[in-house]
């Protein structure tokens, strides 16, 4: 049997995901990582990025947030953000892209479904 950890995405209006999963990678504001069962207790301060999850049937997730916190304790990781989406590998990658320029150059919107800039 696969060793999981729970993971729950929440943002303010809802639960984008909950489950049981392999592993979870985070983008943290010192650099990405990645969260294992058994992982050490810890909570983070999270970037604008791309969070992925490997799901207990062997499927990766892919979704883009905006800045918040995640907490590692006991094999679970919940992630509390303003704003998240599921989207496929390359949009993802667009989205993260776009929005990291864009807070570089001192605007970025709150909401990552706002992709009117595209």
């Amino acid at each position: 049997m696969d060793k999981l950890i729970q993971v729950e995405i929440l943002t303010p209006e809802k639960v984008v995901y909950r489950g049981k999963v392999k592993s979870i990678t985070l983008p943290g504001v010192m650099g990405s990582f990645q969260v294992l069962y058994n992982h050490a207790p810890l909570i983070s301060e999270l970037e604008i990025g791309e969070v992925k999850i490997l799901d207990e049937n062997g499927n990766v997730n892919y979704f883009v947030i905006t800045e918040g916190f995640a907490e590692v304790k006991n094999n679970v990781v919940t992630v509390l953000v303003d704003s998240a989406e599921q989207y496929d590998k390359p949009t993802a990658d667009k989205i993260v892209k776009e929005k990291k320029k864009m807070l570089i150059s001192g605007f970025v919107a709150t909401d990552v479904k706002d992709r009117t800039y595209f």
